[in-house]
């Protein structure tokens, strides 16, 4: 249950030229069957790898009910290999997270350069869980030059496995983004990037620009793919928002206060399994900052915004932001 940027040993390492195999067993539910195909989809869709559903694949992934999330490190060499989607598990993030250990990607608070953005309290940490917080070697666990992001599904949550429920594990060194850690609304952005990195895979995209930290498809050199909150072919414009109820779009900031009534969703404390989102981009001149106040929320200050939240990123497009 190896569950630790990505891993660099060629012997656990997927041939990006072939398709990854896969398939469900039983023990599954339609829902999670369904919540796994959309975190496949989204890594066939965006980077070199492909996958393929097929049972007698060479190291298929067999997703199971188990007991608990787990999955080995990277591809295995075996018949088939095990992802658990177990109890408690059924939700995108966590299904995401799962589906990245297997591609062979490790914790993000086991990078070796974790040091620069969190701190790691081993002294409320369960003994039996220590293993988790181990700092990665650089030869094993290469970022590929992607930066840390706290709001990572690869990264736990504050408290994640604390002697003490009241003490953070895991402390922000950047104190506005101790909330954002542990959240499993959003999937990977920069994860995408590390892998693309690693195989260089934009590389034969030449000639076309993306903006807002996006990058060429290496499946469809004439598109981007775009950070959270952008769209279009070239991630120029911001997206439009799948909430049921979403008003966003781009504002300019003017030296005077504006009002904006920005409604996203329903009022309400249900976890939904996949996060609805909607974007607004506020622009300023070049020179100036944009300045505001949050006057009404209905949102609840809890960590990683299990039901509802407010995210506001500032200046980086491409990790998650402030919560």
């Amino acid at each position: 249950r190896a569950k630790r940027g990505y891993q660099t040993d060629p012997k656990y390492a997927w041939d990006p030229t072939k398709p990854i195999p896969y398939f469900f067993d039983p023990s599954l539910s339609a829902t999670t069957i369904a919540m796994i195909r959309q975190g496949i989809e989204y890594w066939h869709n965006n980077t070199c790898l492909s996958f393929v559903e097929d049972q007698n694949g060479d190291s298929a992934l067999r997703f199971f009910k188990g007991a608990g999330c787990y999955a080995s490190l990277g591809r295995q060499g075996t018949k088939t290999q095990d992802v658990s989607i177990g109890a408690g598990c059924e939700n995108l993030g966590t299904v995401t997270h799962e589906i990245n250990h297997a591609i062979g990607f490790f914790h993000a608070m086991s990078r070796p350069d974790r040091d620069d953005s969190v701190s790691v309290n081993n002294a409320n940490i369960q003994s039996s869980q220590q293993y988790n917080f181990v700092k990665n070697t650089a030869a094993a666990d290469n970022s590929y030059g992607v930066p840390f992001d706290y709001g990572s599904v690869m990264l736990y949550n504050q408290y994640a496995f604390a002697t003490d429920s009241n003490v953070p594990s895991i402390i922000a060194l950047n104190k506005w983004m101790q909330n954002t850690m542990g959240q499993r609304a959003g999937r990977l952005y920069m994860k995408k990037c590390t892998f693309n990195q690693k195989n260089n895979t934009t590389a034969a995209c030449t000639g076309k620009t993306c903006s807002n930290g996006g990058f060429a498809n290496s499946k469809d050199c004439t598109k981007c793919v775009c950070p959270r909150g952008f769209g279009s072919d070239d991630c120029s414009t911001v997206a439009k928002g799948d909430a049921p109820v979403c008003n966003g779009g781009t504002l300019t900031a003017t030296e005077q206060y504006q009002t904006v009534d920005a409604s996203v969703g329903t009022n309400d404390y249900v976890p939904y399994p996949v996060a609805s989102n909607c974007y607004w981009l506020i622009n300023a001149p070049t020179g100036k900052k944009v300045v505001f106040n949050l006057t009404v929320s209905p949102s609840s200050c809890v960590q990683n915004c299990a039901w509802q939240g407010v995210e506001i990123i500032m200046g980086n497009f491409d990790t998650f932001g402030v919560t």
